[in-house]
């Protein structure tokens, strides 16, 4: 679903994996079972989306395949990953509702693996995480110009979805599983809130080591 850069690990840290050996292993302990897993799974499908925010992810996808540095943009999965993960980054924001700033937060991070840049592009440089981004800039600029209710958002949004998972729930998921994010790359934080709320398809969760690159979920 999407992919997140973590790094290395620091000189510390390394030298406390080497030392610990497959002593760490024992010492390992759940943090959450598969209640409380499932729980939060059936919380995120109750997470509404506008139609309004729904052609929003869709007019960003759109746009990944018409872009001149852009050889292949992103598919359908794209967007139905996007609409997916805003929904459990919503919830791990203690709120049900979606609303536009979690899509810009999130489009980055799910749509830039799986676009192919032209030639030129790669030749220049171009960082595909970059470029989501300035795309993101772009369509938001459009979109908000010709969508008046999008000023009035979040008080509509939150109107709309009365009836759904409680909002205290959702401001218990942020307490309870500790999955409050702030706008920040605190990447470790995100992680944790797409394992915990958003894999609400039938396919396997990979989460590659901690101390890998690059992360896929």
């Amino acid at each position: 679903m999407i992919k997140l850069s973590l790094g290395y690990p620091s000189y510390e840290d390394e030298v406390a994996v080497i030392r610990a050996g497959d002593k760490a292993k024992a010492e390992i302990r759940p943090v959450t079972g598969s209640a409380q897993v499932r729980a939060l799974i059936d919380d995120c499908k109750r997470v509404y989306v506008s139609p309004l925010v729904s052609g929003y992810i869709v007019q960003i996808v759109s746009a990944t395949r018409t872009h001149a540095d852009i050889r292949l943009g992103a598919s359908p999965r794209g967007s139905i990953a996007l609409h997916a993960l805003s929904k459990a980054f919503a919830l791990a924001q203690g709120r049900n509702y979606v609303k536009p700033d979690d899509v810009k937060v999130l489009a980055p991070y799910v749509l830039a693996h799986r676009l192919i840049l032209t030639q030129q592009a790669k030749t220049v440089g171009t960082d595909p995480f970059r470029l989501v981004e300035t795309i993101v800039s772009q369509v938001w600029s459009r979109w908000s110009q010709s969508n008046e209710t999008a000023q009035k958002a979040p008080d509509s949004l939150a109107a709309a979805a009365v009836g759904r998972i409680p909002a205290g729930r959702a401001a218990r998921c942020v307490s309870e599983y500790g999955l409050a994010y702030a706008y920040s790359p605190a990447k470790a934080q995100l992680m944790s809130a797409m394992m915990s709320a958003a894999h609400v398809s039938n396919e396997s969760t990979r989460i590659a080591s901690k101390h890998r690159d690059s992360s896929y979920v």
